[in-house]
């Protein structure tokens, strides 16, 4: 066998993959790190700051299903007509890349209302209502259900929706101060 410290996570995939539960050791295992949770705090991360690229590619990507060539045509740089840099600059944050060529996509313009509504909903709102909401978006939980290892996948978006319930009793820092935490346990490897 392969040493657990390096090899666990496969060992815990492939016998889930047979609807045994299983953990791996290592950090990987925590919670957070689990790929439908990650996407769920990558949505709260764009909610928080849209101009963070790589959970912005992650939501479009997860939750929203534009596949890589989509966002490479509608990402690629342009450059700036009046929009709030000199004429001619090129905009270097994917959402203002997005957001440019919106006009040209009926589907992304929809998909980038949307994150803008649900941005706007999330101040001043309790962190797990907002997730809740995010979890919902375009059935992106249901296909977590209806997955391989669908329940124990759910149980981690649930388990999420359980942490963002406890941070807003104790806490009413927002989005910003339940990412906040998310960070620090990422860090510290909290919560497998």
């Amino acid at each position: 066998l392969r040493s657990t410290r390096t090899h666990g996570r496969k060992f815990a995939d492939y016998l889930e993959s047979f609807g045994v539960p299983a953990r791996a050791p290592e950090s990987r295992d925590n919670l957070l790190f689990r790929p439908e949770v990650a996407v769920m705090t990558s949505f709260l991360r764009v909610l928080d700051n849209p101009l963070n690229d790589i959970p912005l590619a992650a939501v479009l990507k997860n939750v929203y299903g534009l596949n890589a060539e989509f966002l490479t045509e509608f990402g690629r740089p342009v450059r700036t007509q009046n929009g709030g840099k000199k004429d001619g600059e090129e905009v270097s944050y994917l959402a203002d890349r997005l957001r440019a060529r919106a006009g040209e996509n009926e589907l992304l313009a929809a998909v980038l209302r949307r994150i803008d509504r649900l941005r706007e909903a999330a101040v001043g709102r309790p962190v797990a209502e907002t997730l809740r909401e995010c979890m919902n978006e375009n059935g992106f939980a249901d296909a977590v259900k209806n997955s391989k290892n669908g329940g124990v996948n759910y149980t981690n978006l649930v388990r999420l929706l359980q942490l963002a319930a406890d941070f807003d009793k104790q806490d009413h820092g927002g989005v910003y101060g339940f990412l906040n935490l998310v960070r620090a346990m990422e860090r510290s490897g909290d919560l497998s």
